[in-house]
């Protein structure tokens, strides 16, 4: 059994689509925010793990001092 072909629609498709239900601007700024979101993440992750690693902040004044110069020499 096959099904028949309509040869002619009753109505045409563009009258059936539904308008666009949020504004143009909302993907571009959901876009920008889930990247500053995503960077914000990545350092606040980096500076924890510092810290749990070395005991001390990345960026602590004190401890650059004693160490004579940058944290992230060998």
């Amino acid at each position: 059994m096959r099904v028949a072909q309509i040869n002619n629609p009753l109505i045409d498709p563009s009258v059936v689509r539904a308008p666009s239900r949020a504004p143009q601007w909302v993907i571009p700024t959901v876009k920008v925010a889930m990247v500053v979101a995503d960077g914000l993440i990545a350092a606040t992750s980096f500076a924890g793990a510092f810290y749990i690693r070395e005991g001390t902040p990345v960026f602590n004044k004190l401890a650059m001092e004693r160490s004579g110069g940058s944290r992230f020499a060998p």
